[in-house]
């Protein structure tokens, strides 16, 4: 084993590694829905412990076809999934929902699993059902998802024919307090530019980009501007790198390299302590025919084939000179100070 693998398994090893976005939620609920039980203990567990995974914001995801009108209905039968499949899995998982949770998962030495909403159409414009998610666990909040629902407009993976984008509803200025009052984190990840503008200027706490990119790297509307990164490190916030080819870079070509741009890139612009890891891997949704996530001639949708390459990344870090503690920010570190602050 050479220097750079030696070092990047000492500091993998000690770090508090956390993806802060995977679309877990959808997977266990079509899983489950065939029969299939302990689903994170087979499917999951030895990538995340292979990859030194000790918390994962888990994304509650509902596809185009079943909105508007099944969007409640799935949306809390993938919460029920989630929580089931951790109850089976309990001695290598934990449902988390606050700082106290994640510090017990740390001391009992499992997997800690956080719920986040990837996109509030399932509460439509209705506090009170944002308020049911808050009561089940939910501690997390994408606003949107690529598309348009009552908070604002989300932004576009490629040019489409459209009208005339908007910035926040009144109802997503109610859902930004309603986020202040219950320390909610608040993701802006698949926001589009206004909307994330608005964010930036109602907003006096922290927020998270759970799972974009830098768009000075790779210029598609799903990653974020200098600006917006700047501003998100000016309120304390943090941005997930995001290992879908899609995001990175060419969708058949992009590669370890291409992401590793955008992590060197961001913590040049504002400092690990900025900067996180939200993967968002998604080969498995497609074995599952999540439409969301077309193949499209891709062998791979991920750059990384699973959690386990985390050690790769790491590597590519200690070859560039990071220091232990500059990578350890980016494992996971830096999160949890985020997660403090919002939560106190």
């Amino acid at each position: 084993m050479d220097f750079i693998r030696r070092k990047s398994l000492e500091i993998l090893n000690r770090a508090f590694v956390v993806d802060m976005h995977m679309d877990i939620g959808i997977e266990l609920e079509k899983q489950r829905k065939k029969g299939y039980t302990h689903v994170l203990n087979n499917d999951y567990l030895e990538e995340f412990k292979a990859g030194g995974v000790n918390l994962v914001i888990a994304a509650i995801f509902i596809e185009n076809e079943d909105l508007p009108h099944k969007g409640l209905h799935l949306a809390l039968r993938q919460v029920s999934a989630i929580l089931k499949d951790i109850e089976e899995c309990k001695e290598n998982f934990i449902f988390c929902k606050d700082i106290n949770d994640i510090n017990k998962a740390r001391k009992d030495k499992k997997i800690g699993i956080f719920i986040s909403l990837e996109g509030l159409e399932p509460v439509e414009d209705d506090l009170e059902l944002l308020n049911v998610f808050y009561k089940l666990g939910v501690r997390g909040m994408g606003l949107v998802w690529s598309r348009r629902n009552a908070v604002g407009d989300g932004c576009t993976f490629e040019p489409v024919k459209r009208g005339a984008e908007g910035g926040l509803t009144e109802f997503g200025v109610k859902v930004l307090e309603f986020a202040k009052e219950k320390k909610m984190i608040v993701d802006i990840s698949h926001l589009n530019d206004i909307g994330i503008e608005d964010v930036l200027k109602l907003s006096d706490y922290p927020i998270i980009a759970s799972h974009s990119n830098a768009r000075e790297i790779y210029n598609i509307k799903r990653n974020l501007t200098d600006d917006q990164l700047r501003k998100i490190a000016s309120k304390g916030g943090i941005v997930g790198i995001n290992a879908a080819k899609i995001i990175a870079g060419d969708k058949k070509t992009a590669n370890m390299k291409d992401l590793f741009k955008h992590i060197d890139y961001i913590k040049n612009l504002i400092g690990s302590e900025h900067l996180g890891l939200g993967l968002d891997l998604c080969d498995k949704l497609i074995r599952h025919g999540v439409k969301e996530v077309p193949k499209n001639g891709m062998i791979s949708y991920d750059v990384l084939n699973t959690h386990k390459d985390i050690v790769k990344l790491v590597d590519m870090m200690v070859e560039k000179g990071y220091d232990d503690g500059e990578i350890e920010n980016i494992l996971g570190k830096s999160f949890l100070r985020v997660l403090e602050r919002i939560m106190g």
